[in-house]
């Protein structure tokens, strides 16, 4: 770590997410991710992660976590390896048994109660077991090998077992569906999740719980560090119209409350154009809703199934958008690489910045930042951009990340930042900081390094346990004298200049 006269004064991470499961249309994302709009399984799944969210269970199964796997906890790469699926089906064993006493037995004492006990009873008549059951005869549903006989969910059956034989029936039908569920996941190569037991299990906690995550995984001899959080709205971009339970309304009143607990938090809310704009709950309604909650600028996510520019549905909402973020100088956010989180329909491509280019044409004041800045190289099934891992012949038009620094350089409000380059992690430094070199010197009337800035994209997969080494890279690269002078600029001032912060 940078000595400390070598630090900036603070950091600002411009790229973070605090939303937990309860945020996301779960039962979408999962058959999504199998390759389907919908699936048996996808219902009872969504189910049961949204039981779980903000339980006892999911955090003292973090704690333990905590004690006997620090490394891989806090460190990208670390030699041990975390079982989620056998951390979900801890918390479904801790919240089957939180309100008997049979939570405070050993496992000698929890065998030894028999099947007509009242902690019986309270396990085999509780909500989540109903959940549970509903899993249990879905999962054959879905197809492929049976992985293993599990005893028969039917009332009558479960009225002979203890609650030992219940929690453990109870945790082989978790398993039983998590791995299925993973056998069938679709490989698509744009994707950032890799273990999707890894990604549910960190969407378990509170939203105010997952951001003192963000915290613990900085650490300390940091400076003072303030983060941008970006919400999404997904409910629309999946079939199927709203959905019980997403709840819009009160996970944007926690992010609510968070932000106005914690003023280094600076928050995004997230536009999408297929809310109605004919009611106060459709798109225009909601950004004036959310403006005056104290967020400060908007998330645009092209992805989720709309184009910056010539969207075939939404061009007219989407231009009244930019139009509203004018008239009120506020900044829109905007996934900026062709990997990512996509639906099933795989519209990675429309965060191409070549339709940037072509919507700051006719607005050239827009506050933006392009997330990502473009990104690293892509994979070869789909559109190729070499990104900042460009050779010295691929650092042309085409290229996302020399596409975002031409337009940083031309437009007076547009920026970009640097969160999840992956890639960085293992060793590919060199080659960044050769394109940075590029940016740098890419003649304009806007010099890129007043335009860049940090930022992580955590809690996704490959940030969520990288975040000190992420950063320790760029603090690393700043030390050095051809960089130094930008390094305030890097780290905290071009993000307050960009969201308008004070400085």
């Amino acid at each position: 770590m940078a000595a400390a006269q070598d630090k900036p004064t603070r950091v600002v991470d411009l790229h973070t997410h605090l939303f937990n499961a309860r945020h996301l249309p779960l039962e979408s994302i999962i058959a999504g991710a199998m390759g389907a709009w919908s699936s048996p399984m996808a219902h009872p799944l969504a189910k049961l992660l949204y039981f779980l969210t903000e339980t006892r269970g999911e955090q003292a199964e973090f704690s333990r976590l905590q004690q006997l796997h620090l490394y891989s906890l806090h460190d990208h790469g670390g030699h041990e390896q975390i079982d989620y699926v056998a951390s979900i089906c801890n918390v479904v064993s801790h919240e089957l048994l939180a309100d008997t006493t049979a939570a405070l037995l050993d496992p000698d004492g929890l065998a030894a109660l028999a099947a007509d006990s009242p902690e019986a009873d309270a396990i085999r008549d509780s909500d989540l077991m109903a959940i549970l059951r509903e899993l249990d005869q879905a999962i054959p549903a879905t197809g492929g090998p049976d992985n293993g006989a599990t005893p028969p969910a039917h009332p009558l059956v479960q009225k002979m077992m203890a609650p030992a034989g219940l929690v453990d029936w109870a945790r082989s039908t978790v398993k039983r569906a998590l791995e299925r569920f993973m056998a069938l996941v679709v490989r698509d190569p744009t994707s950032t999740i890799g273990n999707y037991a890894e990604f549910f299990f960190t969407l378990l906690g509170s939203e105010e719980t997952i951001f003192h995550r963000l915290q613990a995984a900085y650490g300390e001899s940091l400076p003072p560090m303030e983060y941008a959080h970006l919400m999404m709205d997904m409910e629309l971009a999946y079939p199927g119209g709203p959905m019980a339970n997403y709840h819009l309304p009160k996970r944007t009143g926690n992010m609510v409350k968070l932000q106005k607990k914690f003023p280094e938090l600076h928050g995004f809310f997230a536009f999408d154009p297929r809310r109605d704009d004919a009611n106060p709950r459709g798109w225009k309604g909601l950004l004036e809703s959310a403006l005056k909650d104290g967020f400060i600028g908007f998330k645009f996510y092209p992805a989720m199934g709309y184009k910056p520019h010539g969207d075939a549905v939404h061009a007219r909402r989407i231009n009244e958008f930019y139009d509203f973020c004018l008239e009120h100088d506020t900044p829109i956010f905007a996934h900026c690489t062709p990997v990512g989180f996509q639906t099933p329909r795989k519209e990675g491509a429309f965060a191409n910045p070549e339709y940037w280019a072509d919507v700051l044409s006719n607005r050239k004041e827009l506050r933006l930042c392009l997330g990502h800045a473009g990104g690293q190289r892509a994979p070869r099934e789909r559109p190729v951009s070499a990104g900042w891992d460009a050779e010295e012949v691929e650092w042309k038009k085409g290229n996302y990340a020399w596409q975002v620094v031409d337009l940083c350089v031309r437009y007076p409000n547009v920026y970009c930042e640097i969160g999840h380059l992956e890639g960085l992690l293992g060793g590919n430094m060199a080659d960044f900081e050769r394109n940075l070199r590029r940016a740098r010197d890419t003649q304009g009337e806007y010099g890129f390094m007043s335009k860049v800035a940090y930022g992580s994209d955590w809690h996704m997969q490959a940030m969520v346990n990288s975040a000190h080494r992420y950063l320790d890279l760029f603090l690393k690269l700043f030390e050095k004298e051809e960089w130094r002078e930008h390094r305030e600029r890097f780290f905290w001032e071009n993000a307050h200049v960009y969201m308008r912060l004070p400085r």
